[in-house]
């Protein structure tokens, strides 16, 4: 294999042509490299791909950006920048960390972003749920009835368990009685891909299902019809999906070496000393 077949493969699965694909594609290095191993992450971070060139792999496939972009500021909000300072000029920037790295392995990168949304990701985040009947929408919309009714705060709880979480968090009223659900996995539930929320909310569901959230899209839920959001963890929710993508590969391509690496929720949640009475 390629290193940029792998994009026309994933691609043919879902019924697309590679370039028909939005976003992603072979960030560093080039396609025509002969590929001696795979690894399969969320990100491509560094300590990612020094596993990769540990392995002796010489393609990382990610399904989130390489790179971190920046938002150009006007310049009234840079009160102490030079105007014409340029984000990634420092060595020790994560960008210039994992380039660097990867030129220097000789690795190739490659995103895979909606080609795995679609091929197994958004509806591997469901099943491992437990909920699999889709009553409304498609896609980035699809809302699901529940096997039976449930509270907010019992649904919550049986999804950190089922994900495997120590805890989620979750917006609105616990004691909501909800029948249908929106799958918000990943970054859908973020507050710039409120479309995909709205949509779910108006197809029905009483609560939505994410990966990462935000606040303005928790208060918009809460005003939208009391809608509970549950909130997991944007690379829990796409790991599931991940390591199936990884069987798949290895199912399609036996002779090749293929391993997934598990990018973790970043954070832990640290709470105040209780008062002594």
């Amino acid at each position: 294999m390629k290193a940029g077949e792998i994009i026309e493969w994933v691609a043919a699965k879902i019924g697309l042509s590679a370039d028909m694909l939005p976003d992603g594609g072979v960030i560093v290095g080039a396609a025509e490299t002969e590929v001696q191993g795979i690894l399969i992450t969320w990100m491509a971070t560094a300590e990612v791909l020094k596993k990769a060139a540990s392995l002796g792999y010489n393609l990382v496939v990610c399904h989130e950006c390489f790179r971190f972009e920046e938002i150009p500021q006007p310049p009234i909000y840079r009160w102490t920048s030079p105007p014409a300072e340029q984000p990634y000029e420092r060595p020790d920037h994560p960008n210039s960390v994992r380039l660097r790295l990867a030129e220097q392995n000789n690795l190739v990168v490659v995103q895979i972003h909606y080609g795995l949304d679609r091929l197994c990701i958004g509806d591997d985040f469901m099943r491992q749920l437990g909920i699999t009947q889709v009553v409304a929408g498609g896609g980035y919309e699809k809302v699901y009835a529940l096997p039976a009714p449930q509270t907010a705060d019992a649904l919550a709880r049986q999804v950190a368990g089922k994900i495997g979480l120590d805890c989620v968090r979750l917006t609105g009223d616990g004691r909501k009685m909800i029948t249908r659900v929106g799958n918000a996995w990943g970054g859908v539930a973020l507050s710039s891909n409120r479309y995909w929320m709205r949509k779910q909310i108006e197809y029905g569901a009483e609560a939505i299902i994410g990966g990462e959230s935000d606040e303005y899209a928790e208060i918009f839920a809460q005003e939208y019809n009391g809608t509970v959001l549950i909130e997991t963890s944007h690379a829990a929710s796409e790991n599931i999906g991940l390591r199936h993508f990884v069987r798949m590969l290895k199912d399609a391509y036996p002779d090749l070496p293929c391993e997934f690496y598990d990018i973790r929720r970043p954070y832990h949640f640290v709470c105040a000393p209780q008062a002594i009475s």
